[in-house]
This record gives C-alpha cells, structure tokens and sequence, in this order.
C-alpha cells in the first residue's frame, strides 16, 4: 500500500505539472511595448486574464523583472461589434518550475468574451505604456477556470496517496508489533 500510494502520489504529481503546463500554454503571449493590436481568438461567456508572463529569456540582467508602467493603458475590443470591452482589476499569481526552468504569471486584469454564440469570436488587445525594456503579456483563461477545471481532481489524487501510504504503513507497525513465538514442529518463527 505504501508504495501503491508513492506510485499515486508521483503520477499526481505529474498531472498536476503538465496541467499546468497545458495550462500556460493556452495564452498568447504578447511582447510589448508593439505598435500592432493584436487579434486573439476567445470562448464566448469565458473570464480571461491580463497578466505579466516572467519567464524564459525574458527575465535577465539587463531586462529584469519590473512593475507594470504608471501609464499603462490595456484597450480590449470586440472584433465583431467594435465595441470596447470592460475590465476589471484582476490579482493572481501561479508558478511553474521544471528542473530549474521557472515561469510565472500576476494577473493584472481581466475581462469576459462577448457572447455572439457558441463558436469562437475574436477580440482585440492593445496594450500601451512606457516600458524600459520588452516585456510579455499572456492573455488567456483565469486562474478561477484553471481552479474550477482541475483542482477537484488533483486534491482527490493527493489525498487518496495520503490514504494509501498511512493505511500502508499502519499495516506495516501492526504486523511488527505483533508478539511472535517459536513454532515447536517446524522451528520457525510464527505470528
């Protein structure tokens, strides 16, 4: 039992690290500061995020990681309508790290696709500041989707190899600290 529940626990582990993954991978990554509006394609009725990607190449000597700009300006519209849409302040922080390899989000906002019907629509995203050096944003899923999505199933996971390795080692001091005697046909040990 106890190695049944390390078995889990490691492929929980390693769900958990490529859910993330997939996870990050769905948001465009912008570079800023870009002269172009960039077009991103959306799941209508979803809570997309606005937020500072740190990672890679982009976190170095002489690009450190720094605040968002005081004149930062994000401009969401609908491609469909051309109208603006509304965004609100948006705070969440997620890490991954593999092997030494590190990336992070902060949320800085967010906004919900507009509703044109069940297929995917388009909006378009500028954003604007004075920045000392290029910078990545990720616009993609919340936090609260990726939360929602997977976290149910990754604590079942942990908590079932929880389970697994204290009944595996419970069973394990039961049988050694039952009393044993010396079998008088056989010569061996018995419980």
């Amino acid at each position: 039992m106890v190695i049944l529940g390390l078995i889990s626990l490691g492929i929980t582990g390693l769900g958990a690290m490529i859910l993330q993954g997939e996870f990050h991978n769905l948001a465009v990554n912008i570079t800023v500061p870009t002269e172009a509006t960039i077009a991103i394609e959306v799941e209508p009725g979803k809570t997309y995020a606005i937020a500072r990607e740190l990672a890679g190449p982009h976190i170095t000597l002489n690009r450190p990681i720094l605040i968002p700009p005081p004149d930062l300006t994000i401009t969401i519209t609908d491609a469909v309508s051309n109208q603006p849409i509304a965004t609100t302040p948006d705070d969440w922080w997620m890490a991954q790290n593999f092997f030494g390899l590190k990336r992070e989000r902060r949320s800085i906002a967010s906004f919900v696709a507009p509703d044109h019907g069940p297929e995917t629509t388009r909006v378009l995203v500028d954003i604007r500041g004075t920045f000392d050096h290029d910078q990545v944003y990720a616009v993609g899923p919340s936090a609260a989707v990726y939360k929602k999505r997977y976290q149910v199933q990754l604590l079942i996971g942990v908590f079932a190899s929880g389970f697994c390795i204290l009944f595996g080692m419970g069973a394990c001091i039961y049988r050694l600290s039952r009393p044993v005697s010396l079998d008088a046909d056989d010569g061996l040990l018995t419980p």
